[in-house]
């Protein structure tokens, strides 16, 4: 297993790959980062997470974001569009982003994460609590989630 870190510095290198995966897929939070790539919108500060096999067979992805699908929150940098392809859930791939994602954050010199979703327990189980409800872009509430690092 491989994770890759993709910034704007080295996203090019990417690119292809990212997209095709991205668009193969029918969930918004992977067409949302296929549409910040491949419009050349990926901020110094952001970060999109690729898990790969050993035959560079696409296991998941997540992002470090500045903004998520929620507007004018005054918060920031959230863990974002958090996906593991249905083959393999329930192997605790999920964490592994979340946990690559916290690594760079706290090396970028960031405390607190965000994270939105509707989700409830996985993210709690990695020490993340609700402060909130917020309305994401399409209108529907949703749970606001925080947590300190160090």
């Amino acid at each position: 297993m491989e994770i890759i870190d993709i910034t704007n510095k080295n996203v090019t290198r990417y690119k292809d790959f990212m997209l095709k995966q991205f668009n193969n897929l029918d969930w918004g939070g992977s067409k949302m980062l296929a549409k910040k790539v491949e419009d050349d919108e990926l901020q110094d500060s952001e970060h999109v997470i690729l898990l790969v096999d050993n035959n560079s067979t696409f296991i998941g992805h997540g992002s470090l974001l500045q903004e998520d699908i929620v507007k004018d929150t005054n918060v920031s940098p959230f863990i974002a569009a958090v996906f593991v392809s249905p083959d393999y859930r329930g192997q605790g791939y999920s964490l592994k982003i979340v946990q690559k994602i916290e690594n760079i954050a706290l090396s970028e010199g960031y405390r607190q994460l965000y994270i939105v979703t509707n989700h409830e327990g996985l993210y709690e189980k990695e020490g993340f609590r609700q402060i909130g409800e917020e309305k994401n872009i399409e209108g529907e509430y949703m749970r606001l989630l925080t947590k300190k690092i160090d």
